[in-house]
């Protein structure tokens, strides 16, 4: 099969080269004819730099508002999309329903690297190598508030865009306690910056007090697991586990008497998503993937021995895959900002989902009342 989108749309072109037209009939007019008409660069020496110097703005601002006119959802902007148009995470992924002819895939490809969740934005996540906990408060500060923390890397972090908006229907505040490259576990073998900023997040945890906490359950393998026989074929190794850093984190919250939803982690492609739409864009199906080789058939929380008492699990794979194949775009949106991360645009798209799989397992966090 062949999913090819839409070209963007002619009217945005058209504007960009009227745009181009009519800076170009204004230079000539008020800038270049009264140049020549004059002794401008005869007199005196940075005339000629002055020029050079003012013929540049007008330029810089024709590039500029051509690209804010092709790119209007890129930066977090998606919000202002329709959903019949766009329903990206809203519907299960399929081949009928990535890509609708006649509407154009949003963001486009290249912003869409820059489509950050909106703690980025706001300074709010924590880089390498410092371990210092920042916390932002989202929501609706108006409300009677249940309190959610969003903790660990960055792919805790891309699922902020759907939370405020679950956050603003059901009088949420969410706490958004995120680090790039630093899950929320115990693990002793990762960077000291890591190490410390989980034992930051726990004493941080221990005084919040949240409602629940919100956090990724599973990690892919990077490379066969660990005494994998040579000989097996790859679709018989499994690609996602439950690191025992997570088990232990949670296994801590429990003494703490926190709970916690954990959903499963995003399949990784292992393809720069938007550059490769770019280079096929009447072949989107080049960029997707087969999903034994990307994810496993079932949630590897399934496989469990015993359940954390403390720990509920969501799995939203359907709206990443089918039964086959994992697709790069979903609903007419792009679901990947790169490899593996999620634009907040698609991000923003799965609040429904995400909040029926909440209320499945935390109905609590639904009902009236104030919470902590």
């Amino acid at each position: 099969p062949r999913l090819s989108p839409e070209q963007p749309d002619q009217n945005s072109h058209l504007a960009v080269i009227g745009i181009a037209l009519g800076g170009a009939y204004l230079a000539y007019r008020f800038v270049e004819q009264p140049i020549q008409r004059s002794s401008l660069g005869y007199t005196r020496w940075w005339h000629g730099h002055a020029v050079a110097a003012g013929l540049v703005v007008p330029v810089a601002i024709a590039a500029i508002v051509g690209t804010a006119v092709l790119a209007p959802a890129s930066n977090g902007q998606g919000s202002n999309l329709s959903t019949a148009d766009y329903p990206g995470g809203t519907v299960p992924a399929s081949f009928g329903t990535a890509i609708r002819p006649g509407i154009p895939i949003q963001p486009v490809p290249a912003p869409a690297k820059q489509d950050w969740p909106r703690a980025y934005r706001d300074k709010c996540h924590q880089l390498q190598p410092v371990s210092t906990v920042i916390a932002c408060t989202y929501g609706d500060d108006n409300a009677p508030m249940k309190a959610v923390a969003l903790v660990g890397g960055s792919h805790s972090a891309h699922w902020l865009a759907a939370l405020e908006a679950l956050a603003q229907q059901n009088g949420w505040r969410i706490v958004s306690i995120t680090k790039s490259s630093c899950p929320f576990e115990v693990k002793r073998q990762r960077k000291v910056d890591c190490i410390e900023w989980n034992e930051n997040v726990v004493d941080y945890l221990r005084n919040l007090q949240p409602n629940a906490i919100f956090t990724t359950s599973s990690r892919p393998y990077r490379g066969d697991p660990k005494g994998a026989n040579a000989s097996q074929s790859r679709a018989a190794l499994r690609k996602e586990y439950i690191p025992k850093g997570y088990l232990q984190q949670w296994a801590r919250m429990a003494e703490m008497d926190l709970t916690i939803i954990a959903v499963r982690d995003s399949p990784w492609l292992g393809v720069d998503v938007p550059e490769c739409i770019e280079r096929n864009p009447t072949r989107i199906l080049d960029c997707s993937r087969d999903r034994d080789q990307v994810t496993d058939r079932t949630d590897p929380t399934s496989k469990l021995r015993t359940k954390p008492m403390n720990v509920e699990f969501i799995d939203l794979t359907d709206r990443f895959c089918d039964q086959s194949v994992c697709f790069p775009v979903n609903g007419n949106l792009l679901i990947y900002s790169d490899a593996h991360q999620l634009p907040a645009t698609f991000s923003r798209r799965l609040a429904p989902v995400l909040g029926e799989r909440i209320r499945q397992v935390r109905p609590d966090l639904f009902a009236a009342g104030s919470g902590s």
